[in-house]
């Protein structure tokens, strides 16, 4: 292996970056559980014609001049990672204890 190379071992997501979760075990989930997830939020995805492999949420009340994020989805059951799931959550100002309860 040269400098720079990968060792082949996956680095765990430290939870010390997410002091808000405490004793909650995030985990990566399908795009369909976090979607479902998210609309107890208000957030749902925004209907658009762009590209099918981005999906954006949005908040319900503000489809069009609130905050969004888009999500790549290739599939339903696409696995969505922690940091990322993190960053949306940031994005929506969603208290990541609230949404992993």
């Amino acid at each position: 292996c040269g400098a720079g190379g990968s060792t082949g071992v996956t680095a765990a997501v430290k939870l010390d970056h997410y002091p808000d979760v405490g004793s909650l075990h995030p985990r990566p989930m399908p795009y369909r559980e976090l979607r479902s997830r998210l609309k107890a939020f208000g957030i749902v995805e925004h209907q658009s014609t762009g590209r099918t492999s981005r999906r954006f949420f949005v908040r319900r009340d503000a489809p069009d001049s609130g905050p969004f994020y888009p999500v790549n989805c290739k599939g339903e059951g696409r696995e969505i990672e922690i940091p990322e799931i993190h960053a949306l959550l940031r994005r929506f100002d969603i208290k990541p204890a609230a949404f992993w309860a």
